[in-house]
């Protein structure tokens, strides 16, 4: 399932630096979001990574040209060309464009010079009103949000320090590529092991580079030199040997121990001339800013070795599963030091300010808002593919490691709400595929519902474990699926009348829905299907009770006849000779001799349970015609007192089975953090925050503990009902049973099953 995301996009290309960028401020002031070619060969190389929407591009290029580099680049993404020249309104130009609709190609002019007010309500015409700014920076970070965040890293792959100078990335590509080979062969190819880069990693990262905005976001995810005056120090140079406890003890010591900052504030409180105030006051804000980068440096080792423990085999992460909750609570306690510390929330924009224009500023600050939804995503992600792999233990893990983060439920919901989306959109598209069979043939709805139910249940319990009940989106995911079943099922049950088999399944549809009107149609549904099935039942007994009874054949009958005539005449013989009187005429009585035949029919004996069907009771042979009709009414009372009961039985079976799903998920959570306070309480000197985590991890199962002892009282309730109404049923189905062996002599109709 594709997990891509969309938004605003607009590619400039234009060899003219005042003109690109005249463009460009305009577009990002009005919150469009824009990425800069400056050849037709950077724009064709360009266009596939950054997919934009709208191409701005000056058709005086050439290598090649810019109107052949804009057929190029609609063919590769289908997007609007906008061309910027000073010949828009030439009849020569307008032909080539005609020629270019003519090809498909979406294209127009706007003459240049413009002003911005002009530029802006073209582009308008063409794309739109730009996304909130904050959507579109948001969509592209978390664009990029996946498990492979640091082996697809660009600076990872390329090899190129994240304060490499812009001359580095204005040279031509042979040139850049020469940098970057050098810069990987300085390092250990695969430091972390995560691969060596191919040819075509190595591409798309250098082309990924070019852009300042991808920078940005790539830069965020690497390791920074401590000083801005130096592209390296000791703690980059520890990790391109290889050594990555040393690089790690190089952070700790300027991030969390800091000592020497520490004395500068000592010596700030005391006196001291202005000089020496001026001096420490440099020397504080310097230590500040080594702070800052050394914590970050730290959650990106963590957070990259977490990952890269999640991604090894099953078997080394079943070995590693105390490592690996130890790398992400290390990383994810950085990581929230790092959002709470206003030294970086200052240095982040302030060094991209340097690095790049003005306007990257307020793209880098709402990146840094971002930071806790985009951090989770990763992990939201991994969730998602443990539930497409049927893994639920590993989901519901990766949800434990997040609710560790400190960061919020609220944040938490929403990153596993944005990974889950595939799989709702999956679970809408089977329903629309069984709602379009069952339109096409209602007569197989039975076998279509059951086969949804079966595939819907699989990501159903994904959410189930990842969501809380009342969520919007499980709830939404769950009356989908209940409704486009309960179409099914009333299509076919209507055209089959074979409403004891749309019963167990509109149950199931019942247990489904989450929301209460759609529960509340569904059991005025289950209500309807017992009448039906209690009527259906009665008008067979109907029938039955008033079938003649079967009449012998003619060969039958002679045979019958000539046995009362050989009987007649052998008594009349014996009389005859008892009286010694002629036997002129035949005994009356005997002449009127009839035989006689049973009439009654047996009971017929079902081992259905009773929700299913209730079998027809049978008419009582040789009893009054009062008492039979009494007694048909007391067993089809009873029988539909059986019948609502089964169905309540069956609708309390489901719902106990949620509530044990229930409390496993919660015994599953205490555990988790009982294991992580007992590793954390273990550890020492990981992060000044450690102490905050045990709390919040303390708290949170306090909180689990008193959700599991709530849920388990409403699970004793409600088993306690369930065994009292089963035994209510039971008591009624021997009542029954009773009755019709007693009327009929046969076997019972039902079988105790509760």
């Amino acid at each position: 399932m594709s997990r891509t995301m969309t938004s605003h996009s607009i590619l400039i290309a234009d060899h003219e630096k005042a003109s690109s960028d005249f463009v460009r401020s305009t577009l990002v002031a009005d919150g469009y979001n824009t990425n800069i070619a400056i050849s037709s060969h950077d724009a064709i190389s360009s266009a596939p990574i950054t997919h934009p929407q709208l191409l701005l591009i000056n058709p005086g290029m050439i290598h090649p040209s810019g109107i052949e580099a804009a057929k190029q680049i609609h063919l590769d993404t289908d997007c609007k060309v906008l061309f910027l020249s000073p010949l828009a309104d030439d009849p020569s130009f307008r032909d080539v464009l005609a020629s270019l609709q003519k090809q498909g190609c979406q294209s127009s002019a706007l003459r240049v010079p413009c002003t911005r007010e002009e530029l802006l309500a073209r582009v308008r015409v063409e794309v739109g009103p730009p996304h909130s700014s904050v959507v579109a920076d948001d969509a592209g970070l978390l664009a990029m949000m996946r498990p492979q965040l640091y082996t697809l890293n660009a600076f990872r792959i390329t090899g190129l320090d994240v304060a490499a100078a812009l001359r580095d990335l204005a040279c031509p590509p042979e040139g850049l590529e020469m940098s970057a080979n050098t810069a990987v062969e300085a390092q250990s190819r695969d430091v972390f092991e995560l691969g060596d880069p191919s040819p075509g990693q190595m591409q798309v990262a250098m082309q990924s580079l070019r852009s300042p905005e991808h920078r940005l976001l790539q830069a965020f995810f690497w390791f920074w030199p401590i000083s801005f005056e130096n592209e390296t120090d000791d703690g980059l140079l520890a990790l391109r040997r290889g050594e990555l406890r040393l690089a790690e003890t190089f952070w700790t010591a300027y991030g969390v121990g800091q000592r020497e900052l520490e004395s500068v504030q000592v010596l700030l409180g005391a006196r001291c001339s202005e000089a020496e105030q001026t001096s420490l006051l440099a020397k504080k804000r310097s230590l500040q800013r080594a702070k800052a980068i050394s914590i970050h440096n730290l959650a990106v080792l963590h957070h990259l070795y977490a990952l890269h423990l999640e991604m090894a085999p099953k078997a080394d992460r079943v070995a590693q599963h105390a490592e690996r909750l130890s790398e992400w609570k290390k990383a994810f306690a950085f990581w929230s030091v790092l959002r709470n510390h206003h030294a970086f929330s200052e240095l982040f924009p302030e060094r991209f300010q340097a690095l790049y224009e003005t306007w990257l500023t307020v793209a880098a600050q709402r990146i840094w808002k971002s930071m806790p939804l985009a951090l989770l995503t990763v992990n939201a992600e991994l969730a998602a593919i443990a539930v497409e792999e049927q893994n639920f233990d590993a989901a519901l893990e990766q949800r434990q490691i997040m609710k560790g983060s400190a960061f919020g439920p609220d944040c938490v919901n929403q990153a596993l709400r944005g990974s889950l989306k595939p799989l709702t959109q999956e679970l809408a598209r089977f329903c629309e595929k069984a709602e379009a069979s069952s339109r096409a043939n209602p007569s197989t709805g039975y076998p279509t519902v059951r086969g949804l139910l079966a595939e819907a249940n699989k990501y159903l319990r994904g959410l189930r474990c990842l969501l809380d009940t009342g969520d919007s989106v499980r709830a939404a995911a769950h009356d989908r699926v209940a409704q486009s079943a309960r179409t099914c099922l009333w299509a076919c049950a209507n055209q089959t009348q074979d409403w004891h088999v749309a019963q167990p399944l509109l149950q199931e549809c019942f247990h489904l829905a989450e929301s209460n009107s759609l529960r509340f149609s569904l059991r005025q549904d289950m209500e309807t299907i017992a009448d039906k099935i209690a009527a259906q039942q009665d008008r067979t007994q109907s029938y039955f009770a008033s079938t003649p009874r079967a009449q012998p054949d003619d060969r039958q009958r002679r045979m019958v006849m000539g046995s009362v005539v050989v009987l007649v005449a052998v008594v009349l013989v014996s009389l005859f000779v008892a009286l010694g009187r002629p036997a002129s005429s035949p005994y009356p009585a005997a002449a009127q001799t009839q035989p006689s035949t049973d009439r009654s029919f047996p009971i017929v004996s079902s081992t259905r349970p009773p929700s299913s069907s209730i079998p027809p009771a049978s008419p009582i042979s040789g009893a009054p015609q009062g008492s039979a009709s009494a007694s048909s009414v007391d067993l089809s009372v009873l029988r539909r007192s059986i019948t609502h009961n089964t169905i309540q039985l069956r609708g309390l079976e489901p719902s106990l089975t949620n509530l044990k799903e229930r409390l496993a998920v919660l015994q599953y959570s205490i555990a988790a953090d009982k294991a992580s306070l007992d590793k954390s309480e273990a550890e020492a000197n990981v992060a000044k925050s450690d102490d905050k985590t045990i709390e919040i991890t303390r708290a949170h199962r306090n909180s689990s503990l008193a959700a599991y002892n709530s849920l388990m009282n409403d699970y004793i309730a409600m088993l306690q009902r369930y065994e009292g109404l089963a035994q209510s049923t039971n008591a009624q189905i021997a009542s029954y049973n009773s009755q019709v062996k007693s009327q009929s002599g046969q076997l019972p109709g039902y079988r105790t099953k509760w």
